[in-house]
């Protein structure tokens, strides 16, 4: 789980895809996530995809700007 992980690392994540999609209705890119916590877009896609595993994110797979925070 997430929370077994270091929070430091994930919690940015979460909060930049939560908040894009506050603002814009529809998700983020990952390069957009990337530029927002100030990481490399690999690092993010490593965290993202762990935190799919989680179930703290999902995405529809192959398509653009569905990554969200699951409520």
């Amino acid at each position: 789980m997430a929370g077994q992980r270091r929070e430091s690392s994930w919690k940015p994540v979460v909060e930049a895809v939560a908040a894009y999609h506050r603002h814009n209705g529809h998700g983020p890119t990952v390069n957009e996530i990337a530029y927002a916590v100030g990481r490399s877009r690999t690092a993010v896609r490593f965290q993202l995809d762990k935190l799919i595993e989680d179930g703290i994110i999902t995405h529809t797979p192959g398509k653009i700007r569905t990554i969200r925070v699951v409520e």
